[in-house]
This record gives C-alpha cells, sequence and structure tokens, in this order.
C-alpha cells in the first residue's frame, strides 16, 4: 500500500511539473512620442546560452498585443518574432530584464496594418524602430529611431513548486485515509 501511494503521490507531483514545461510568459507595455503598445512575449523555458554581460539569453517564440499611434492606427500585432524583418533581429530576451531586455540586435514583429517594429536596447536604454519612422534600422543607433519613454516587462508566475508539492502531499494523505478505512472495515468483519 505504501509503494502504491507514493507512486500516486509522485504521479502527481509529474503531472504539475510537466504543465510548466515548453515556455514562459512575459508581459510588456511601452511608450514612444509617436505609439505605446502592451503585450505578451512568450520564450522558451530554457536558455539559449549568454549574453555579453554574462545574462541569460531566451529564444523568442512569439509576440501578441496591440500597438497604437503613428505607426499603428490599427492596432494587432499579427506575427512575431520575425528575424527577416531588420538585419541582425537575432529575437533575444536578456534575463533578468533590468533595464534592457533586449541587445542591440532587438526583436521584430508586424501589425496588421503592415507596419513592422523593432524593439532594440542600446546603452541601458530600449528604442524602437518602425517602418513608418525610417528606411532601415540595421545598425544605424537611436538617431534615427523612437527612444521609449517607458518599458516594461515582468515574468508572467509559474505555479510555484511548492504548491505542487502540497498538491502531492494532499493526495498522498487522502490515499493514505482511503487505505486506512479500509483496514478497519476489514477487522470489524
Amino acid at each position: 500500500m505504501k509503494a502504491l501511494a507514493c507512486t500516486v503521490g509522485a504521479v502527481l507531483l509529474g503531472l504539475g511539473a510537466a504543465a510548466n514545461a515548453g515556455s514562459l510568459t512575459w508581459d510588456f507595455s511601452f511608450a514612444t512620442a509617436v505609439d505605446s503598445g502592451t503585450g505578451v512575449i512568450t520564450t522558451s523555458d530554457t536558455s539559449s546560452g549568454t549574453s555579453a554581460d554574462s545574462r541569460a539569453t531566451y529564444a523568442i517564440t512569439g509576440v501578441t498585443g496591440s500597438v497604437t499611434g503613428v505607426s499603428a492606427p490599427t492596432g494587432s500585432i499579427i506575427s512575431g518574432p520575425d528575424p527577416a524583418l531588420y538585419e541582425g533581429a537575432d529575437n533575444l530576451l536578456l534575463v533578468p530584464t533590468g533595464t534592457q531586455p533586449f541587445d542591440f540586435n532587438g526583436f521584430s514583429f508586424v501589425l496588421a496594418n503592415g507596419t513592422e517594429l523593432n524593439l532594440f536596447g542600446v546603452s541601458g536604454a530600449i528604442y524602437e524602430c518602425t517602418s513608418l519612422s525610417v528606411t532601415t534600422c540595421n545598425g544605424t543607433g537611436p538617431g534615427q529611431s523612437f527612444p521609449t519613454t517607458s518599458f516594461t516587462i515582468t515574468a508572467v508566475p509559474l505555479p510555484d513548486s511548492l504548491s505542487l508539492l502540497g498538491l502531492g502531499l494532499v493526495g498522498l494523505g487522502v490515499f493514505a485515509r482511503f487505505a486506512r478505512g479500509q483496514r478497519s472495515v476489514g477487522l470489524a468483519a
């Protein structure tokens, strides 16, 4: 019986861990002098290496949300990330994110109206380059882009490991109580 109870607890813990596998999500928002946006970035769940400043790098695998303003009067982000939009866009998120969660190459995405955007980092600041504001954004720097007046990115928390452990312990307790009840019924007969 004890072996069965341990097996049930291990299965419950394993199912909880499997629910977290695959990807991480990050809420973001930004504003420039000409537009603003909010959305969700999805990354791989394992680091793909380290940046020049020794931060973990995570490959951006998706982005959703909306942008409003001069660049995007219609709003929605329809695709991304797209490394082909801007020369060298590596679509990496640097963690811990700090003040500059993207490197100079940044990450690119497309809006519903066809506008291409690239958010990238230079000297601790984030800049936006759009296909409506410049003809290229391939290393010409922030002089031809819009500096963000605000930028935030926060990890969307996954279920805590302790809560998963608690769920497994509850399962073990229920099973133990059931097993104890079966034993007392057998003794009474």
